[in-house]
């Protein structure tokens, strides 16, 4: 049987029949995951402007809804894959809890839940709503790239964290509209585009917001992925329509440069330059964090490896620049394994069906996992999760029996 692709269904999770009732939930439902997401994922800016977490009233209305769906439906059926996920994740956090001491607030594991809530509702428009607030997002970097100032000052409960930080030292300001940093939002659009990899728009919009915040990382992943996406598609063999999608490529690309050069300082030009530099400054930074990290990682014992060390790493030295080193440090071996698992199995079932946009997806997300924080933080990994609970069709298997005629809502 064909995989298909991990875009071909509005919820995010890849393929499969539904009951008709619930394939279309109500508008209410849908309206409530929309303010649900809306609380979620721009919490930076809440906290900031109305010292409020939004995250948490979010998720408690995504907890209520499915909760709701269970009992409309007869059953909410979990398939084995789903089950053995969340038991490996129950079973690592539990271990890290008792073998450390003191109570595991990872964020890795928050994400797996908040994706299962969304992947028990289903709604159809999640990923929709997603890029409408991305775009809107990357409309108000666009404000502030021409006004020169941030919308927001972001303050950060757990570090010393200024404007500064989002500037060059001659003063180019790397803009992040509602997010607390410019990469966020990239991060979330990356996810987005690799939920939805032949959407050239998704891709293209990653692109733009990767120019006007200065992220190197997603503008090489989206560039790559705008023009794959184009490249792809049964009608592509047409010769009109590829160079119609030749043309889009080409002009989107474009823009995207004369956004860099449009906005950008010398300092930040320059910085873009110097992304595969072993001489620029944040790149040592990186490699340095990497070292001490892997050295960590060198000097744990047996239970520490499978469990992890909660907390170590961060009083250390903040961070480690890559998730499967924070993972492995906070969490263990088997909270690694719980993510690389699905995301190898579903680079296998990309390659064996001939789904290149797919296997990109996959293999683009272990990329990014290891070269940059990109799960880490709660919404944008319950992104992540929605992909690696896709992998492998539907949800994996998280299924509804009819109870009523009416939907959830």
């Amino acid at each position: 049987m064909r995989l298909r692709s991990v875009a071909s269904s509005r919820d995010g999770f890849g393929a499969g029949r539904y009951p008709a009732w619930n394939a279309q939930p109500s508008s209410t439902t849908e309206l409530l995951v929309g303010l649900a997401a809306t609380l979620i994922f721009p919490k930076d800016f809440f906290i900031s402007v109305l010292e409020l977490h939004t995250e948490i009233i979010g998720i408690a209305i995504l907890a209520v809804l499915a909760i709701h769906t269970a009992i409309a439906s007869s059953a909410v059926k979990l398939s084995t894959a789903v089950v053995t996920v969340g038991a490996a994740l129950s079973f690592a956090w539990l271990g890290s809890v008792l073998s450390n001491g003191a109570l595991n607030t990872s964020s890795y594991y928050a994400s797996f839940v908040v994706a299962l809530l969304i992947g028990v509702i289903r709604p159809r428009r999640f990923l929709d709503v997603m890029l409408f607030l991305m775009i809107v997002n990357t409309g108000l970097q666009l404000f502030e790239a021409l006004s020169g100032e941030f919308i927001f000052t972001y303050q950060d409960e757990d570090y010393d964290y200024d404007e500064a930080m989002l500037s060059t030292s001659d003063g180019g300001l790397r803009v992040k509209g509602l997010f607390g940093s410019p990469l966020t939002p990239i991060s979330i659009l990356m996810s987005l585009a690799f939920l939805r990899p032949r959407s050239s728009l998704v891709w293209l919009v990653l692109c733009l917001a990767s120019a006007l915040g200065q992220g190197r990382l997603g503008l090489a992943i989206g560039s790559l992925g705008l023009v794959l996406s184009l490249a792809s598609g049964g009608q592509a063999s047409r010769v009109g329509i590829r160079a119609r999608n030749f043309a889009f490529a080409f002009l989107g690309l474009v823009c995207v440069v004369g956004t860099v050069m449009f906005f950008g300082t010398e300092g930040s030009i320059q910085r873009m330059l110097e992304a595969g530099s072993a001489d620029n400054s944040q790149n040592i930074s990186r490699l340095e964090f990497w070292a001490t990290s892997i050295i960590a990682i060198g000097n744990f014992d047996y239970i520490e490896h499978l469990f992890g060390r909660f907390g170590f790493i961060k009083a250390l030295q903040g961070g480690t620049e890559s998730d499967w080193l924070r993972i492995w440090l906070d969490n263990g071996l088997i909270c690694v394994l719980a993510y690389a698992v699905p995301l190898l199995w579903g680079i296998f079932r990309s390659i064996r069906a001939g789904m290149w946009l797919e296997m990109y997806s996959f293999l683009g997300t272990t990329i990014v996992m290891a070269v940059y924080p990109h799960a880490q933080s709660m919404p944008n990994g319950t992104l992540v999760w929605m992909l690696l609970l896709g992998s492998r069709g539907a949800i994996p298997g998280i299924s509804h029996h009819r109870r009523s005629a009416q939907g959830p809502l």
